[in-house]
């Protein structure tokens, strides 16, 4: 926004950080959630009709996993990155972060490895993304980043999708 002409032209804007914080924490933990206990595809398995309840594979191929043990990587310790590693810590996740600007005295209250964004890259079984656009941030996540990950590993990015090239995604 540029906030000058918007003042000149009388248009009030405001910048309030921190304000969806709470919501895309949570957002992002049932995101993880959801891909670990396959919610959505089997309600549509079941909404179809497809469900067989004498067929075991009905059970098995939908039986996920638990968030509890897995390892949560965050890049970014903001707003957002802080209260989706409190919240990871209430499901027992080993959290890692990414984040130039963390404290270790913060990293130690929150639980939370600091790591090196390779490293974050080929351990985590989730990376989920909440940093802010920068010019260093911008474009930051790019096929070398992708290809470390684990092959089992999930991808959430709630913050801007400038930080991902999406190609390369």
């Amino acid at each position: 926004i540029d906030s000058a002409y918007a003042k000149e032209r009388g248009i009030v804007s405001l910048f309030a950080p921190g304000r969806n914080a709470v919501g895309v924490a949570e957002l992002t933990i049932f995101l993880m959630g959801e891909l670990v206990r396959n919610i959505t595809i089997s309600n549509e398995y079941l909404r179809r009709g497809e469900w067989d309840e004498s067929d075991e594979m009905s059970y098995v191929k939908f039986r996920g996993t638990e968030l509890c043990g897995k390892t949560l990587g965050l890049l970014g310790s903001g707003a957002i990155g802080t209260r989706v590693a409190r919240i990871a810590n209430a499901f027992h996740m080993n959290v890692q972060c990414y984040d130039p600007y963390l404290n270790p005295e913060n990293a130690k209250e929150l639980h939370v490895k600091q790591t090196g964004l390779e490293e974050l890259f080929e351990t985590s079984d989730f990376i989920s993304v909440h940093c802010r656009v920068t010019p260093q941030t911008t474009g930051m996540l790019d096929y070398a980043l992708f290809s470390k990950m684990k092959p089992t590993a999930f991808f959430i990015n709630t913050a801007r999708s400038a930080v991902t090239k999406e190609a390369d995604l």
